[in-house]
C-alpha cells in the first residue's frame, strides 16, 4: 500500500499538539485507508477524519471485510450503506462495498 497505492492518493493527517493521531487517504472517490493510532481509538479521531473526508467528496465508496464488524458498524453510523457484497480478489475474503452520498 505504501509504495504503490498511497502515492496516488490524497492523504490528510490528523494531529493534536504536533502528535499524529491518524490519517486517511482518498483515491478519487474511494476511501483507500483510514487509520487511528491505537492509543487514540475511541476518542472520536476516526469520526473527525471521516467527517473531513466527507467535506472533500460528496460521494465516497469503500470496502470493508465482512468479518471486521467494528469497522462495518462504524461506517453504518456515519451514513454509509452497503452497495454490494463481493470477494477481495487479492485475499479471497468476503467484503462489503459501501457508499456514502451526502447529496
Amino acid at each position: 500500500m505504501r509504495a504503490s497505492y498511497l502515492p496516488m492518493a490524497d492523504v490528510w493527517v490528523g494531529t493534536y499538539q504536533e502528535v499524529i493521531l491518524g490519517f486517511y487517504a482518498l483515491h478519487g472517490n474511494t476511501l483507500a485507508a483510514i487509520f487511528v493510532d491505537p492509543a487514540h481509538q475511541g476518542a472520536s479521531v476516526g469520526s473527525q477524519l471521516l467527517d473531513h473526508a466527507k467535506l472533500q467528496k460528496p460521494t465516497i465508496d469503500l470496502t470493508v471485510y465482512q468479518k471486521n464488524t467494528a469497522s462495518y458498524a462504524f461506517y453504518l453510523r456515519h451514513g454509509f450503506v452497503v452497495d454490494r457484497e463481493q470477494t477481495d480478489p487479492h485475499t479471497g475474503e468476503r467484503e462489503w462495498r459501501m457508499v456514502y452520498s451526502g447529496s
